[in-house]
């Protein structure tokens, strides 16, 4: 399952209120976890690192981190492992905006970046929903990379003009 695929799985099975709270209460633990080392990671804008979290939930759809990975694996095992991971390392470049595509003025108000979401800002804190949004967190939702990045490359042109 992708993060959507179990979502759609769990609220059918567990209802949709106790599957949102799961994955608010998973962002939450992501959250705090990079927080807690905050101080301890390199401030260096020249390099960035890639996480991998595993979580697992109990019978009562409580999430528990088991470990963060530091650069995890990117070898693939089937071909939809590889899809996956392929579109994860566009994405990751993609947001480090290597080639200056995505405007520099521009950049700050982004909340997602083809397959990623802004969870968190650091003049902000964490980024919430809407009041009246369906979903208390970005985790699972339906994500189009294709489509949000389509939707930059509009908002880009746009201001391009």
């Amino acid at each position: 399952y992708d993060l959507n695929e179990l979502k759609i799985f769990l609220s059918a099975k567990f209802g949709s209120d106790r599957v949102e709270n799961m994955f608010f209460d998973m962002e939450s633990i992501i959250l705090a976890s990079l927080k807690a080392v905050e101080a301890k990671v390199a401030p260096d804008k020249h390099s960035f690192e890639l996480y991998g979290y595993d979580i697992i939930l109990d019978e009562k759809l409580k999430p528990w981190l088991l470990e963060v990975n530091a650069s995890p694996s990117l070898t693939a095992n089937t071909p939809s492992d590889y899809r996956m991971k392929f579109d994860l390392l566009d994405d990751v470049f993609n947001v480090l905006n290597i080639e200056g595509i995505i405007p520099e003025d521009l950049y700050p108000g982004l909340r997602q970046i083809g397959g990623f979401d802004l969870l968190y800002h650091s003049d902000i804190g964490r980024v919430r929903e809407a009041d009246n949004a369906l979903t208390k967190s970005r985790l699972g939702r339906y994500n189009d990379r294709l489509e949000a990045l389509r939707e930059l490359a509009f908002r880009i042109a746009a201001r391009d003009g």
